[in-house]
């Protein structure tokens, strides 16, 4: 995507002076043009560093620095509150434009120490306004279809209009990742190879029309899946038969049943990410040098945020909302 956050700065203010200059000598900007750009994140803590770099025949910067207990303590999200959070511009809240003289290196914003070349040849700062930041989940997909849980099945061949739960273990099939309870992932056992049985498209062992990822018992042997297991290792993915060609789980010849207890082994935790719009109202931005001009903005989306990976675990019993309309 073509990088363009502002215009250069001489020709916006030039322009705007004569079209729109108020009494007392704000600069009142209400159609800025610039593209809505993607945010990069240097983050310690709930201490955000948004940045975005334009060099479109300019070379410019806008920072939005942020510190505030609603944002996440994630260093690869910005906040997973699906509710509005605003931030007042003081302090070491702020937003910064800049123009340098020459490209910025790799980790000019997310250095310890900023180097000393480029040279600013303009700073603007935040001297009043508020940053609003709205988030949404982004759902996962697999062939274009949602996966909640992000197994490898969508979410509507789990089962998600019934809120089917085959383990019984209070979790609905959409949101475990492992639907049948027998300590083997979901994602695991929908793998298979040419010419392996298939049932509603995923690997069924037994062939008994179950897939595996249903069938608590995946080789039909008469032992439970999660019993195909020893006393030294009661992983069933990582216990393999005598010959060490097979998982024992998938070996139907391979009966031997562990009597002791087994827990569950699967980290029920789902992988989603985030998308924040930063969006700034009654922002005055004030020039650090010459006569202090300033440019205000009434409302104005800066860009957006898409965060990496976050754990969220999924609650027995508590289900998980479909997303709105941000399905990307």
């Amino acid at each position: 995507m073509k990088m363009i956050y502002m215009r250069s700065l001489a020709e916006v203010i030039l322009l705007l002076f004569f079209l729109t200059s108020c009494d007392d000598g704000d600069i009142i900007v209400t159609t800025f043009e610039f593209e809505d750009e993607t945010f990069t994140l240097c983050s310690e803590g709930r201490n955000k560093l948004l940045y975005h770099i334009n060099t479109d025949n300019i070379y410019e910067s806008l920072t939005v620095q942020l510190n505030s207990p609603r944002l996440s303590p994630a260093d690869n999200a910005l906040t997973v509150d699906d509710q509005p959070v605003t931030i007042e511009l003081t302090g070491e809240n702020r937003v910064i434009y800049r123009t340098y003289d020459g490209p910025l290196p790799a980790g000019y914003f997310c250095g310890n120490v900023p180097p000393a070349n480029p040279r600013v040849l303009q700073e603007y700062r935040s001297v009043g306004g508020r940053v609003i930041i709205r988030t949404m989940e982004v759902a996962n997909r697999t062939d274009g279809r949602l996966d909640h849980d992000g197994d490898g099945v969508p979410s509507d061949l789990e089962g998600m209009a019934e809120n089917r739960d085959t383990d019984g273990d209070g979790v609905p099939d959409y949101l475990d990742k492992d639907d049948d309870g027998d300590n083997v992932p979901t994602s695991v056992e929908i793998r298979g190879q040419d010419g392996d049985p298939t049932a509603e498209g995923y690997r069924d062992t037994d062939g008994d029309g179950i897939p595996n990822y249903l069938d608590p018992d995946d080789d039909g042997d008469g032992v439970p899946t999660r019993l195909e297991v020893t006393a030294n290792n009661l992983d069933p993915v990582t216990n393999r038969n005598a010959g060490n060609t097979l998982p024992r789980y998938l070996d139907q010849f391979t009966t031997e049943r562990y009597a002791g207890e087994v827990g569950n082994l699967v980290d029920n935790t789902i992988a989603v990410r985030y998308e924040s719009i930063i969006e700034v109202q009654n922002l005055k931005l004030k020039n650090q040098g010459g006569d202090g001009e300033e440019i205000s903005f009434v409302t104005k989306v800066l860009g957006r945020f898409i965060s990496g990976a976050v754990e969220v675990p999924a609650v027995p019993g508590e289900e998980e909302e479909e997303p709105g309309n941000n399905e990307g």
